[in-house]
């Protein structure tokens, strides 16, 4: 959600509330432009969601397929972090090689972050 489209529903909110409130007071107020106020801010803010998922169906931004293979790879990368500190764990007290390695490995951890 963009902040664009939260101001739009936060807007839409804002005059259905008061629509209500105009309702239930029967001030002889009308709630009229309230509700389409609120009518225009929801529809505005629909019109933005569908052009954002066209953007993303058509590929703009890299979309779900894209996303899908970040993660994919975020999930390898943390499977190959987690075999070598395991490894490294089992070998009881650390070498300073192996220290080195475990700084390496932390890097490496904070890239996948």
């Amino acid at each position: 959600v963009t902040p664009q489209m939260g101001r739009q529903m936060g807007e839409a909110y804002s005059q259905m509330q008061q629509a209500l409130g105009q309702l239930q007071s029967r001030s002889g107020q009308s709630p009229t432009q309230s509700q389409s106020e609120a009518m225009a801010s929801l529809n505005q803010a629909v019109m933005n969601i569908q052009g954002t998922l066209q953007s993303m169906m058509q590929g703009q931004g890299g979309g779900f397929p894209s996303l899908m293979q970040q993660l994919e790879q975020l999930g390898a990368n943390q499977e190959g972090l987690n075999a070598l500190t395991r490894e490294l764990g089992e070998h009881g007290s650390l070498s300073m090689e192996q220290q080195a390695e475990i700084a390496r490995l932390a890097a490496r951890q904070e890239a996948i972050r």
